[in-house]
């Protein structure tokens, strides 16, 4: 006759099991998290069709949300009259401060209204994160790209003082590239859901005034959404004010939906001015 097992046990054992399996969870989410993170370029996982876009050479000024909809634009002699890079925290002090500029112009006034206050300091400590990643459309004089020029040599004493130019050469084109465009990410666990999960997180989708309204913020997005899919990231999730009417209708029209953490869903959030939204990366 077998052995009896008392119910106490079996819970006991339920509850083992439980734990187990969580820790195995938030195991299989640092690793996820470690992994991406140690990507230099995550871009470099894209196929290379999807880097590119035709745009119309300059658009004209025009003021707009901070999610407007333009990537390596092109104007009509075919050199590239911008080009979308990715870089790791911190940013040289020049694009980190054209950043903030945007945000300041785009978001401003919505964030003075909010409960939140306009913190520019605390934003700028927000860029500042070591895990803070960035999507930066950049247009350079005359339309060089960071590392043209670089070449090799034979020689091996050449090949280096060829490749330290051509690095002097992108240092200088950085120096005077022009940010029209970025989107801040990082990767991080949603420990609102359990299990916990890897999700990329937007936060910040700002595009210049003058560059409003001509695909980039779409194009931003989609890159963001590839790169988090590809890392094996569940979700992408965003914060967006509720006052922000154009932002909200363009996450809708990429199929972002209200989180289930959002505040508006539970008693009392329908007061709070931003919903959380989220797009799932799993097939």
């Amino acid at each position: 006759m077998p052995a009896k097992t008392s119910k106490k046990k079996k819970r006991g054992g339920a509850k083992s099991e439980k734990r187990k399996a969580e820790k195995d969870s938030r195991k299989q989410v640092q690793s996820a998290l470690k992994h991406a993170n140690a990507q230099a370029d995550p871009l470099s996982l894209l196929p290379e069709a999807l880097l590119g876009l035709s745009l119309s050479p300059e658009p004209s000024p025009r003021v707009g949300d901070e999610a407007s909809d333009s990537t390596n634009g092109r104007v009509s002699d075919g050199a590239p009259c911008f080009s979308i890079e990715h870089r790791a925290s911190p940013l040289p002090q020049h694009l980190l401060d054209q950043c903030l500029r945007h945000f300041e112009v785009n978001m401003g006034a919505l964030y003075k209204r909010s409960n939140w206050g306009l913190d520019m300091e605390g934003k700028r400590l927000e860029m500042e994160h070591k895990n803070a990643r960035f999507l930066l459309a950049l247009k350079r004089r005359g339309g060089a790209a960071a590392g043209e020029g670089t070449a090799e040599g034979d020689d091996g004493g050449e090949s280096r003082e060829a490749g330290d130019a051509g690095r002097q050469r992108a240092d200088d084109a950085d120096a005077g590239a022009e940010v029209i465009g970025f989107a801040h990410y990082r990767f991080e666990v949603d420990d609102e859901d359990r299990p916990a999960h890897p999700v990329g997180y937007l936060y910040e989708l700002q595009i210049s005034s003058r560059h409003q309204k001509h695909g980039l913020g779409g194009k931003l997005m989609s890159l963001v959404e590839r790169i988090s899919s590809e890392l094996k990231m569940e979700k992408v999730m965003l914060t967006v004010f509720k006052s922000n009417v154009g932002a909200m209708r363009f996450y809708e029209r990429q199929e972002y939906k209200v989180d289930e953490s959002s505040p508006s869903n539970f008693e009392g959030g329908e007061t709070c001015d931003y919903e959380i939204l989220s797009k799932s990366m799993t097939k």
